[in-house]
């Protein structure tokens, strides 16, 4: 309900719009705060890119709600997951070096 929550605004219901994407932008913020905790207590480089991975993530799990919302088939799920995480960074120092 969220990935698709609000995304159209019929008049009348801009506060509930407004809410979702409250919603989708907290979720987002949220993934970032275990690399930056990572960073903080020196498991990952600082030069690590904590935001452009989550926000993939976010986008993929989006997605996949909505494939599932769509009855995609489990299998097709767990494959769009898996090539997901392949897409991560291993480390915070191979990342840094890309």
């Amino acid at each position: 309900m969220v990935s698709l929550g609000g995304t159209h605004r019929p008049p009348g219901l801009a506060s509930v719009c407004d809410d979702m994407g409250d919603l989708r932008s907290f979720g987002e913020a949220s993934l970032f705060e275990r690399p930056r905790q990572g960073i903080g207590d020196g498991d990952m480089s600082p030069a690590a890119d904590v935001e452009g991975p989550a926000s993939f993530l976010e986008a993929t799990l989006h997605g996949m709600a909505v494939k599932a919302h769509d009855r995609v088939s489990l299998e097709r799920l767990l494959t769009i997951g898996r090539i997901a995480m392949k897409a991560w960074p291993i480390s915070g120092e191979d990342r840094a070096r890309d």
